[in-house]
C-alpha cells in the first residue's frame, strides 16, 4: 500500500508541472511580426525587468520544417530606457524549440514607437500596449499573431 501512495506522489508532482504551464502571453506590438510578452517571466529587480517575449512570423507555405516564430530574452532599464537584447530560441512548427543563442552585442536607447518602447510600456509600467486579447499558449498566439498580420494592411 505505502508504494502505492509513493508511485501516486510521483506521478502527482511529475503531472503538476503540466498542470501549472498555463502562460499568459499579452500582445505588444504588431509590425512585420507579433509580438506577445510573456507575463510569467517578467522579473524585476530595482530598475531592471528581465523578460521574453514571443515573436510570431507570418503564415508561411506549408513546409515539413518551418517555423512559428522564436523567444527572444531581454533586459530593459526601466528608469534610463535602454534595451538589451539577451538571447534568442527558435520555434518550429509544432512547438518544438530549437537551442538558444546568446546575444553580446551591447545594448540600446529605447526608441519611441519600437517594439522595445511597447515591452517597457508593459514590463515596467503595467500599461497594457494593445487592445487584442492575451493568449493562453504558445499555439494561441501563433493562431491570434497570424490572424492579425493577414489583417493588417
Amino acid at each position: 500500500m505505502t508504494r502505492l501512495f509513493a508511485t501516486l506522489a510521483a506521478c502527482l508532482c511529475l503531472a503538476a508541472p503540466a498542470m501549472a504551464s498555463a502562460q499568459t502571453l499579452r500582445p505588444v506590438y504588431l509590425s512585420r511580426f507579433a509580438m506577445f510578452l510573456d507575463l510569467g517571466s517578467v522579473e524585476r529587480d530595482g530598475d531592471l525587468a528581465r523578460l521574453r517575449y514571443l515573436m510570431v512570423l507570418e503564415a508561411a507555405p506549408a513546409q515539413e520544417d518551418s517555423f512559428w516564430g522564436g523567444w527572444v530574452g531581454m533586459a530593459l532599464d526601466c528608469r534610463a530606457r535602454t534595451a538589451d537584447q539577451t538571447g534568442f530560441t527558435s520555434i518550429r512548427t509544432g512547438g518544438r524549440e530549437g537551442p538558444p543563442t546568446a546575444d553580446t552585442q551591447p545594448g540600446w536607447p529605447i526608441a519611441p514607437g519600437s517594439v522595445e518602447a511597447a515591452l517597457a510600456a508593459a514590463a515596467c509600467d503595467g500599461l497594457r500596449p494593445l487592445d487584442r486579447p492575451d493568449a493562453s499558449d504558445v499555439e494561441e498566439a501563433v493562431r491570434l499573431g497570424r490572424q492579425w498580420l493577414a489583417d493588417t494592411p
